[in-house]
């Protein structure tokens, strides 16, 4: 839901959400048609994946959650996951994926943007960090709708705003959507959302409010924050974490504002994963590619 990158690599991430969604819905014949999509896209070389690999991973992943499914789609229409899926009891539960089939290793999950250009908690933070606001030129402050904060916005925590963030609710759209109106149901919300990385490595998959710094937040670990002006590549980037301070091995999670053809273009850190509770990981091992 974030970046949706190439249209060659599109393909191939599409596939793999329509394959997932199959093998929740115990659909074979559409697992047969994403099987030969993903092979195709093996074939001509952007996925460097195979479907046999993919369609592993996504057995793997639906036992490991054993869900009592009703029904499961991809890209759904409420815009709050890559894969939503029905349960029998009629709770919803949605998975955002990111199938990064061309990349070696886990800690390349920087390599994808997770959410793009303005959020309600950057707004928040341009409201009342006096250094990030100095740093932002004020024709990006106009582009990005920083000097137009809504009261709603305001309202919340930072630390709730990033976990909205981190939840994909970038907006106060999405979180009508979600039906998050407080940071209570936000809460209730972030314990139905799972992230799950796929890669040459394998694949990982944490709830929402088990990711490190999500869960360390609703522990009571407050947001740091340190404003960067030394990369030449865009005007200004944020480096978050929780409870601690943010430098190179600790950072959780970058804004990154002010590139050229991008207002902006922000990450997920490796260690936000892999410091998280109750990681499900599957590893391929060298031996089992095909």
């Amino acid at each position: 839901m974030g970046g949706k990158g190439s249209g060659q690599s599109r393909r191939a991430t599409n596939a793999v959400e329509e394959l997932i969604a199959a093998v929740f819905r115990d659909d074979k014949r559409e697992v047969l048609v994403q099987r030969n999509a993903l092979a195709e896209e093996h074939s001509l070389g952007t996925s460097n994946m195979s479907s046999v690999e993919l369609e592993s991973i996504a057995k793997k992943v639906v036992k490991h959650l054993a869900w009592d499914v009703e029904d499961a789609e991809a890209n759904p229409k409420d815009g709050l996951g890559d894969i939503k899926v029905l349960l029998a009891d009629g709770q919803e539960r949605w998975i955002e994926v990111k199938a990064q089939t061309k990349k070696q290793n886990f800690a390349d999950i920087t390599q994808a943007d997770y959410i793009r250009d303005s959020t309600d908690f950057l707004q928040a933070l341009y409201a009342t960090n006096r250094e990030f606001s100095k740093a932002v030129p004020r024709d990006l402050a106009r582009q990005l709708e920083f000097d137009r904060p809504k009261s709603s916005v305001l309202s919340w925590s930072l630390e709730d705003q990033w976990i909205a963030d981190l939840a994909l609710l970038v907006n106060s759209s999405k979180k009508t959507s979600a039906g998050v109106a407080s940071p209570a149901t936000l809460r209730v919300f972030i314990q139905k959302k799972y992230f799950l990385q796929i890669c040459m490595a394998g694949a990982r998959l944490v709830r929402m409010d088990r990711l490190a710094p999500v869960d360390a937040m609703l522990s009571g670990a407050k947001l740091k924050v340190h404003v960067k002006l030394t990369n030449q590549a865009n005007k200004v980037s944020v480096q978050l974490a929780a409870g601690k301070y943010p430098v190179t091995g600790t950072t959780e999670f970058t804004y990154h504002l002010g590139y050229v053809g991008a207002l902006g273009r922000h990450k997920l850190h490796n260690v936000s994963i892999s410091s998280s509770k109750d990681v499900y990981q599957i590893n391929l091992r060298r031996s089992d590619r095909v």
